[in-house]
């Protein structure tokens, strides 16, 4: 059973999201990490916002489109076919270095380490090793990977519970 199609409001523009939804809107911002957008059949409504990893590509009412990949480039096509590559703020350059997960580990790993028994002897390994890891990898990308506290956090704690451990054992 075929369902009638509304027409497309000429003022509009399109939305295409990556799950293949298609939001009729009139895009008000592009934003480094989102876009801000009326919806058409709400012109007085509220803003609504979504994130652009949620976006595949936007149709603009004047036939251009800009698409958001995992690439370094956007690029925009209007509708005569003409293409324009620009830098576009969703490429991964301009997210900025996200959190080593090695430094989490470690950070993790010192913090159970506290809190166990004889396992914080293991523990408190696995946070100086991870965290080592992850400063060596820190300082061989610093703009792929942050979280130099949070492994010298990690790495220090844990010495911190294995010396406690090993005392513990050895002296008592």
């Amino acid at each position: 059973m075929l369902l009638p199609h509304k027409p497309i409001d000429a003022t509009c523009d399109q939305i295409v999201l990556r799950n293949g939804d298609v939001i009729e809107a009139k895009v008000k911002e592009v934003a480094v990490n989102e876009i801000r957008y009326k919806k058409c059949d709400r012109p007085n409504g509220p803003d609504y916002t979504i994130s652009k990893r949620d976006v595949l590509s936007i149709k603009y009412s004047t036939g251009e489109v800009e698409r958001f990949t995992s690439g370094s480039n956007s690029s925009g096509t209007s509708s005569s076919g003409s293409s324009n590559s620009y830098n576009s703020p969703t490429s991964p350059q301009n997210d900025g270095p996200r959190t080593d997960p090695f430094a989490i580990v470690a950070i993790s790993a010192g913090g159970l380490a506290i809190f166990t028994g004889l396992g914080s002897l293991l523990l408190g390994a696995a946070a100086v090793v991870f965290g080592a890891l992850s400063l060596a990898r820190i300082r061989k990308e610093p703009n792929r990977f942050k979280g130099k506290g949070l492994a010298l956090a990690g790495m220090v704690i844990g010495i911190v519970a294995a010396a406690a451990i090993l005392l513990y054992v050895y002296v008592i």
